[in-house]
């Protein structure tokens, strides 16, 4: 049975009431459990059951992806987690409860049926909330791109996707070829004794010679250095092990169909078809075959061949990711090695279906670079980075700025590598522990999610909240704007400092002995600004959660200088701060730029948060 619950935010909307206990609503938990619709997946979570009138009330979907979301946080197991559930009130907040209660949540085995029931389509979509390309107010799709009028097919392209593959190794044991056919062995003659222990025999139970198999594999288990003449000798002695055994099986059924379960009658499917590939690589003399099964408990699995000095083989899940804005997506996951350079036409066509554009640049590594794919998207219009077909331009100054820019959108593309080590090693893709096939590609899905949110939360309230990256911005930005300022005789300097819920507007008066420029001059320049680009800043607001606009007075910066090199060598020896990183370059130049209004809206602060971090104070 399942009982909807709808709007359940909406029952302790202040932090600060949650059932007597005192919560800080700063907290990230707190925060985070305002990003995602929750209702929005009530009516697909019911959808799981098959009998949802009946029965006693299930836990809510909010529950279950909230739980999945914070065992991924911490990795802890399933016990702990419900332990430490009870435990802290803010997981209880971020789970929807009403108030706070001491009591075990619920049983630990229920994260088994959490996983089971939450389809990875359902963590996809809430992650497309969490990263803006969905919106809870949005039934309709993605925006409309206007086809067929001028002003579309200008706005045609928009941002940057970055495209990259990984593998998500599963929890198996390193296969070899004698251990598989020894594990095989130990299968059959189970459920040769389960036939025999059923009556399915007629009382006298085949010889299985498993003493004998089982000599033979431990005396090759010892051997640490085996020779390939012992190794042949291994798989010969195993194969004739269980070619025997799987001749009194099917004898068995023939005359006994039920006498084994439907889940021994498909290991004994697996473990024909292992049989078949070894058998077939045995008598060829070669260690490569189609849809190679490297476990028989998870037979789905194939090694992904990655080249790397480490692991050189990977046995898993091979994962194509997309990120877009800093956040990543999973673009598709399949269980065989395939060419993620197919599919880099299928992942811009998806981003312009998500975003109504096809992407300005796409950001990925050699092997998507193929002739198809460099077509496509020159007929698109769309940048494909690296150096173009044929020879490098004649001239030194153009094939000296093709090696910078193809260098500049090397380390951009580092973005999706980092975010890949991040997911791994802090969120659990270096070792998928699950061992169904299903709850695996929730697990990685849950990984990505994860990152995303807790990214979220960061970049909204880390420029604010964390004392000494504000202290930094604040002391770099006051001391370029007083020389801009001192330089161009402007008197009067305002910026915004953007929050979630409200706008702190701080003010510089400066003291400048020379004439300056009048408030009215200022306020005609801004006049005189396009308004279209100031609505777009409105818009950038709103989208990042700001909603008291009607407090917002929308002032900005005029700067106009000239020879700005002494300014740019006194901030880089006062705050040692390297003037060739492109992020530093680029935050100067915009600021600086001549005759220029610069509203602080969300992308500036996102800038300065990224450019910022190479500064060593």
């Amino acid at each position: 049975m399942y009982e909807r619950k709808a709007r359940q935010v909406s029952l302790f909307e202040d932090a600060t009431l949650f059932g007597g206990v005192r919560l800080d609503p700063g907290n990230k938990w707190v925060r985070m459990s305002k990003l995602i619709p929750w209702e929005e997946f009530e009516e697909q979570y019911a959808a799981l059951f098959s009998n949802p009138k009946e029965g006693k009330p299930a836990k809510s979907a909010r529950i279950a992806i909230g739980t999945i979301v914070i065992k991924k946080r911490y990795g802890f197991s399933d016990v702990d987690i419900t332990e430490e559930i009870r435990e802290n009130p803010y997981l209880q907040y971020f789970l929807g409860f009403e108030e706070y209660s001491s009591a075990p949540p619920y049983d630990p085995s229920m994260m088994t049926w959490f996983r089971e029931r939450v389809t990875p389509e359902m963590l996809a979509e809430v992650n497309d909330y969490v990263i803006g390309r969905k919106k809870a107010e949005d039934k309709e799709g993605p925006p409309s791109t206007g086809e067929g009028t001028a002003s579309s097919e200008e706005n045609r392209h928009k941002g940057t996707l970055i495209l990259d593959a990984t593998c998500c190794p599963q929890n198996i044991r390193f296969p070899t070829d004698v251990s598989l056919l020894n594990e095989g062995r130990e299968l059959l003659e189970g459920m040769i004794d389960t036939a025999h222990e059923t009556g399915a025999t007629e009382g006298r139970k085949p010889r299985t010679y498993r003493n004998l198999g089982r000599r033979d594999w431990l005396r090759f288990a010892k051997d640490r250095k085996p020779t390939l003449k012992k190794i042949r000798k291994a798989i010969r002695h195993q194969l004739g092990y269980i070619k025997r055994d799987l001749a009194h099986l099917e004898a068995i059924l023939t005359k006994h169909p039920g006498a084994l379960t439907p889940k021994e009658l498909e290991r004994l499917a697996v473990i024909r078809a292992m049989y078949e590939q070894q058998k077939e690589m045995y008598d060829n003399g070669t260690r490569r075959v189609e849809d190679r099964i490297v476990s028989l408990h998870q037979p789905w699995v194939r090694p992904i061949v990655r080249g790397k000095t480490g692991s050189p083989v990977e046995f898993g899940a091979k994962v194509e990711l997309s990120m877009s804005g800093g956040y990543a997506r999973i673009a598709e996951i399949r269980w065989d090695a395939f060419n993620e350079g197919t599919t880099l036409q299928a992942s811009a066509e998806r981003f312009k279906e998500q975003t109504g554009d096809y992407p300005e640049r796409i950001l990925a590594d050699r092997i998507f670079r193929t002739r198809e794919n460099l077509a496509w998207c020159k007929e698109r219009k769309i940048r494909l980075n690296g150096p173009k077909l044929g020879r490098p331009p004649k001239d030194r100054k153009e094939y000296m700025e093709t090696l910078r820019l193809e260098r500049e959108e090397s380390g951009e593309r580092n973005e999706i590598e980092g975010c890949i080590g991040v997911c791994k090693r802090r969120y659990g893709l270096d070792v998928v522990m699950m061992r169904l096939k299903h709850t695996s590609e929730v697990d990685i899905h849950a990984s990505i999610l994860t990152r995303n949110l807790f990214k979220k939360v960061r970049s909204l309230f880390l420029l604010i909240f964390g004392r000494s990256r504000q202290r930094i911005v604040r002391s770099v930005l006051t001391d370029l704007l007083c020389q801009v300022a001192c330089a161009r005789n402007i008197a009067v300097i305002q910026w915004t400092l953007i929050t979630k819920d409200d706008v702190i507007e701080r003010s510089l008066d400066l003291e400048i002995e020379a004439p300056s420029v009048p408030r009215e001059v200022i306020m005609e320049l801004m006049e005189q600004y396009d308004k279209e680009t100031l609505d777009g800043y409105y818009q950038e607001l709103t989208e990042h959660g700001c909603t008291n606009l009607d407090k917002i007075e929308t002032y900005a910066k005029w700067m106009n200088i000239n020879g700005s090199r002494g300014i740019q060598e006194s901030l880089a020896e006062r705050y040692r701060i390297s003037m060739d990183d492109p992020y530093i370059m680029k935050l100067f130049n915009e600021i600086t730029k001549g005759n220029l209004l610069i509203p602080f809206g969300a992308e500036n602060w996102d800038f300065l948060e990224e450019g910022l971090g190479v500064i060593k104070d």
